[in-house]
């Protein structure tokens, strides 16, 4: 699509069009459409249509864009708009945008803050750690679990014992945003507690996220209990089980060569798997 079949497009009173249009773009962000999106900015009232703008103009990623974008939407109140704006301002210093991220770590709207918090870690924004720090004991789960994300990554390793407090909530939806960043995390510490919690939860849904993560980062200290679960459980959990053992013998060292009769074995057995010698 060229730059006038896009303006077409972008500019019709068709909605289809519009979405034809931005689609486009969203898998082509490059630096020629931003004016025309500026520009159409500038006009639409419809807030679906603003927002995923918005979301391209991130992906562009031209600094003079972002700028010319918040100063139109700057004092908008609409929460969504507020909550994707702050979004792209990763890594600006300016003062101004500053001041308007420190305002949205305030603001009443459990997304804006979410997201300006997440903001404040892109940008290693460790001015903010003391407001950080309150937003512990915020009453959104989002928000709380992504300040302690920032506060993790900006040095304090006191917010793993937070992720594991929290994944004893009954609220899975919080389990399951605590065990995602672990595995973000992804060391020694937060794989301890990943399979700590692995080893006493029974929820399937939790099972079948935390297979899914140890078919990528898995040990070999896991194999016994999730190979326990390939053949005791529902037939979803026990092909995910298979998938997690996979992934964790690929990337084991190699195996051990049986005495006897001098096959490989990268199983756990202590028995060889060809002639049954212990190995």
């Amino acid at each position: 699509m060229n730059i006038e079949e896009f303006k077409s497009k972008i500019f019709s009173e068709n909605t289809s069009e519009v979405y034809s249009a931005l689609n486009f773009i969203e898998e082509n962000p490059v630096n020629d459409f931003g004016e025309i999106l500026v520009q159409k900015l500038q006009q639409e009232k419809n807030i679906f249509i603003i927002v995923k703008i918005l979301e391209i103009v991130a992906k562009i990623k031209n600094a003079e864009i972002i700028k010319k974008v918040f100063y139109i939407f700057r004092d908008n109140d609409d929460n969504y708009i507020k909550a994707t704006l702050v979004k792209i301002l990763t890594n600006f210093s300016e003062k101004e945008f500053v001041n308007y991220i420190k305002e949205c770590l305030y603001h009443k709207d459990s997304r804006v803050r979410a997201n300006a918090v997440e903001v404040c870690e892109k940008s290693n924004m460790k001015e903010f750690i003391p407001v950080l720090v309150n937003l512990l004991k915020d009453s959104n789960s989002r928000v709380k679990i992504n300040a302690a994300r920032a506060l993790y990554y900006f040095g304090d390793k006191r917010m793993l014992r937070v992720f594991e407090k929290l994944l004893d909530t009954n609220d899975t939806y919080i389990q399951e945003s605590v065990v995602h960043t672990l595995y973000v995390i992804n060391n020694n510490e937060s794989y301890e507690i990943l399979k700590r919690f692995f080893l006493k939860t029974k929820n399937e849904r939790l099972l079948l996220k935390l297979l899914d993560i140890f078919g990528y980062i898995g040990k070999e200290d896991l194999l016994p209990e999730i190979r326990k679960l390939s053949i005791n459980f529902n037939k979803k959990i026990a092909e995910l089980a298979e998938y997690a053992m996979s992934g964790i013998i690929s990337r084991k060292e190699p195996g051990v060569k049986c005495g006897k009769c001098g096959a490989v074995n990268n199983s756990i057995s202590k028995f060889c798997g060809s002639c049954g010698n212990k190995i």
